[in-house]
């Protein structure tokens, strides 16, 4: 639900406690607040204020986006699918999901992320909260069901695949970045075993020769295995330097919380059997 109303000649900048206060004014008979996030951000990155508000039936948005005007949005709990916290840097933004797709999105500096991220808490929480009364109200409507009959359909429902080949799948759009990170370890690690070998060299045809005093090893030998030595530095330095890259893209996409998230996402055992299979 989306409506605008204006606001008061004697408050053209609407504060916190006013935008809070049309909050409690759209509250319904036994409803309550449960969280409150403030935003600071609008979807251009400019500062702006805005307020979301989590109640146990509905997420309340509440911004003013001109001197005059608030705008108010309301979604039932029922209709959100999930609230998913996407850090940018200095900014960050909490899509709003629905059915698989983003219906709204508030954005808010770095300084605000770990309210974003308690608000985020409440909001799962409030859902956990949901699914237990829902399945509680069905059961007492069908108080005769066959209990082994679900059992069975939950299992029959569960993923029969290994999670390890699962997650690759999950993780396809970076297999790519994943597959050039294994083969700079894999570069690295070789890389790493020139020195040895230069090593050896030296000790066979410079070190022992000198020690024995039976002949002199040309300068030249000395110079060609300072200069092979460099090079094997180098070539180290440049490899490990592009491993870390790699594992930086992949942190900047966030892949362990996006692989991870239908796991975090399971309340019980049921809940992890009836995640879709890939």
């Amino acid at each position: 639900m989306l409506s605008t109303f204006p606001l008061a000649r004697t408050d053209p900048i609407a504060s916190p406690e006013t935008l809070f206060q049309h909050a409690e004014t759209r509250l319904r008979p036994n409803e309550r607040i449960l969280g409150r996030l403030h935003t600071d951000l609008d979807a251009n990155l400019h500062f702006h204020r805005g307020l979301v508000v989590l109640t146990n039936l509905h997420l309340f948005s509440i911004e003013q986006v001109r001197t005059e005007e608030i705008v108010f949005q309301s979604w039932k709990l029922t209709e959100v699918e999930d609230l998913v916290l996407e850090e940018m840097g200095s900014t960050a933004v909490i899509h709003l999901m629905q059915s698989g797709v983003q219906a709204h999105a508030w954005r808010v500096t770095s300084g605000r992320v770990r309210e974003a991220d308690g608000f985020l808490a409440r909001f799962k929480e409030q859902q956990r909260v949901q699914r237990s009364e829902s399945s509680q109200l069905l059961r007492g409507l069908n108080p005769d069901a066959d209990e082994d009959f679900l059992d069975d359909d939950l299992e029959s429902k569960g993923p029969t695949r290994s999670p390890l080949f699962r997650l690759f799948k999950l993780a396809k759009p970076w297999h790519s970045l994943m597959l050039l990170g294994f083969v700079l370890t894999l570069a690295s690690a070789g890389a790493s075993m020139i020195t040895p070998w230069l090593t050896m060299d030296l000790v066979d045809n410079v070190l022992i020769p000198l020690q024995s005093a039976t002949e002199s090893p040309p300068v030249s030998f000395v110079y060609g295995f300072m200069l092979k030595l460099a090079g094997a530095a180098i070539l180290s330095w440049l490899l490990n330097w592009a491993r870390t890259y790699i594992v930086a893209r992949l942190a900047e996409h966030d892949v362990p919380y996006i692989l991870l998230k239908p796991l975090a996402d399971c309340d019980r055992p049921e809940d992890l059997a009836l995640w879709p299979e890939l």
